[in-house]
């Protein structure tokens, strides 16, 4: 997500400096190729990077905004932030007062706010912001510039110089609200998701134990104009549904719904597995 999004600031007219440790990525993308494939996206790099707009680096230079876009890995039904943290170190050691840092990964509720005070034991007052990206792989330059995004900000300062950035590039809506509020919305996002497939997938449990055609039972009761039933299937499937709905419950006694739906649909290939097998 790091090199799509450096581009679409770049090519709005902000200078951008693309951090990475990877030297053979980051000799790629300075001479305008595009290390992996993204519709639109290799005519894009080489546009920005011709225009000297955007420039590979492993140094992080000081600027006025940093964009952290790296991976938070499910570790334990919880969200791995070492990666967003090492992150924030990398930044402080550059870091002025003032200065706008926003979050683009997935992150658990509350990390924005843990951010902040890494950046406070440091010796620095940093507004940390949330504006989680939404985007599917294929589509990702549409997405980013056509989805409404979400800026989750402490103050309002914070969010007036993140929403200026985005409005740059983005065509949806921008809305601004709390970080953990922001945090929140992108893990319901997947998590709404998981519960919806994990009631279609229990509903093919229960038609198969009634002797009845779960899709036709699903196709009719369809037919009603305020229900909208998935169809089942064998699981849940890409990186991020999958782990998000535990984001959002690792901190919390509630929620046990959302833990019972993450658990059939981790259940469920392995039914189907024994169906195919039967």
């Amino acid at each position: 997500m790091g090199l799509p999004i450096a581009c679409l600031i770049a090519e709005a007219g902000y200078q951008v400096t693309g951090i990475d440790l990877n030297e053979e990525k980051i000799d790629l993308i300075n001479q305008g190729q595009c290390p992996f494939d993204e519709q639109g996206l290799p005519e894009l790099v080489n546009k920005v990077v011709s225009q000297k707009r955007l420039v590979a680096s492993n140094q992080i230079p000081s600027s006025d905004t940093y964009l952290v876009a790296v991976p938070t890995p499910h570790k334990n039904k919880q969200c791995d932030r070492s990666y967003v943290f090492s992150a924030v170190d990398a930044i402080a050691k550059v870091a002025k007062e003032g200065q706008l840092v926003i979050i683009e990964s997935t992150i658990s509720p509350q990390t924005c706010i843990a951010a902040e005070q890494r950046f406070k034991a440091l010796g620095l007052t940093i507004d940390v912001v949330h504006c989680p990206e939404r985007a599917i792989p294929g589509q990702t330059l549409h997405e980013l510039v056509n989805n409404d995004r979400i800026i989750g900000a402490a103050n309002d300062v914070a969010a007036e110089k993140a929403k200026e950035l985005y409005q740059s590039f983005v065509k949806g809506e921008v809305f601004v609200t709390s970080q953990t509020t922001a945090e929140c919305v992108k893990l319901v996002e997947n998590t709404s998701r998981d519960v919806s497939i994990a009631f279609a997938n229990e509903l093919a449990e229960i038609s198969s134990e009634l002797d009845v055609d779960v899709y036709e039972v699903i196709k009719l009761a369809n037919r009603h104009p305020r229900v909208n039933v998935l169809n089942p299937g064998p699981g849940v499937g890409g990186h991020c549904i999958p782990i998000d709905p535990w984001f959002l419950v690792e901190n919390t006694k509630a929620g046990e719904f959302v833990r019972l739906a993450r658990n059939i649909n981790d259940e469920r290939p392995h039914q189907i597995a024994d169906k195919a097998l039967d």
